[in-house]
């Protein structure tokens, strides 16, 4: 469901989904859970949209986290700059109460568990992951979810 507020805002900016786009690949390469993150690409964009649509917020949220990759980028470096913001340990303090903080729980935690949950726990060598769900459910396939074995 829109929230009704959602049609008054501006969409984010070709600049912004960018960064986040770049934020979310840098979480793929930082922790080793994809060679070609692009295969996440549509369900992340939808995940953005819909954030968006239920909470209007997110956008200020996401135009923050543009601000902060790129002055943070300005200080380490592209690469570096992800690695801190997923690492330092200062930003992830709740409540958040600086920009930073905000984009490292609302925006970069996010992702990080968006990434989990579309199948990156695999690479840790879990079978399963609370909210996991592989594809379509058919006839005849496998379900896109682990069946439960009773023992």
């Amino acid at each position: 469901m829109k929230n009704p507020l959602r049609l008054y805002q501006e969409p984010l900016s070709d600049s912004t989904l960018d960064c986040l786009w770049r934020l979310f690949a840098a979480i793929c390469k930082y922790w080793k859970t994809a060679e070609d993150p692009t295969v996440y690409k549509t369900r992340f964009f939808s995940f953005v949209f819909n954030r968006m649509d239920f909470n209007p917020l997110y956008a200020e949220y996401y135009r923050a986290a543009e601000r902060v990759i790129n002055s943070l980028i300005e200080q380490y470096g592209e690469e570096q700059a992800f690695v801190w913001l997923l690492t330092d340990t200062q930003s992830n303090v709740t409540p958040p109460i600086t920009e930073i903080a905000v984009v490292r729980q609302l925006v970069s935690n996010e992702f990080v568990a968006l990434h989990l949950s579309l199948g990156a726990f695999k690479s840790f060598g879990a079978t399963n992951y609370c909210g996991y769900f592989g594809g379509a459910n058919l006839p005849g396939q496998p379900p896109p979810y682990r069946p439960l074995e009773l023992k």
